[in-house]
């Protein structure tokens, strides 16, 4: 929930964040789908990935300049938030879960191929239940492992390199 004077995230608090599950959800459908429906769901993916990408750089710029930091301050902010979320997008929606579904699918066709004897449809249903299954256990300890490695790698190197933090200014009480 947003407070008060709290600007709202459209990539993370609406409906369009699911926009970046499609490349999991297209692993998970791997088994029943053609290759191109699969890949058109890591374009969709993308495009979410890019959007919010140049989203945060714009408004890291933005904000820079109405709290009227000067020089090319405003600039490295920009760059330095669209580097970040980039590199977030990058790892947490597009690289690490799918990896993780599509083992978690192949893994399961394996085992029900080899121990039992069922036919090739419900053999294909169980695999795309199993992908589907491991979406939500998948997605919050890779959004934490993600966060913490780019906060523990990349904020060092950027603070020191991109754009300094920004001054905090004590509030009058």
């Amino acid at each position: 929930m947003k407070t008060e004077g709290e600007q709202q995230d459209i990539f993370k608090d609406t409906p369009i964040r699911f926009f970046g599950y499609t490349n999991e959800f297209g692993e998970a459908f791997r088994p029943l789908l053609p290759k191109w429906v699969v890949l058109a769901t890591y374009g969709v993916s993308f495009l979410y990935a890019a959007a919010d990408t140049a989203h945060k750089a714009n408004s890291a710029y933005q904000h820079s300049t109405s709290e009227g930091e000067e020089g090319n301050l405003p600039l490295r902010r920009g760059i330095d938030a669209g580097l970040y979320t980039g590199t977030w997008q990058t790892l947490a929606s597009l690289v690490v879960p799918p990896f993780f579904i599509n083992r978690a699918v192949v893994s399961a066709r394996y085992l029900l191929t080899r121990f039992t004897s069922l036919p090739t449809k419900p053999r294909k249903w169980c695999c795309v239940a199993t992908g589907i299954l491991t979406i939500p256990v998948v997605f919050q300890p890779i959004d934490a492992s993600v966060h913490w490695l780019l906060e523990n790698t990349y904020k060092p190197f950027s603070r020191k390199f991109i754009a300094p933090p920004p001054i905090q200014v004590p509030k009058e009480l």
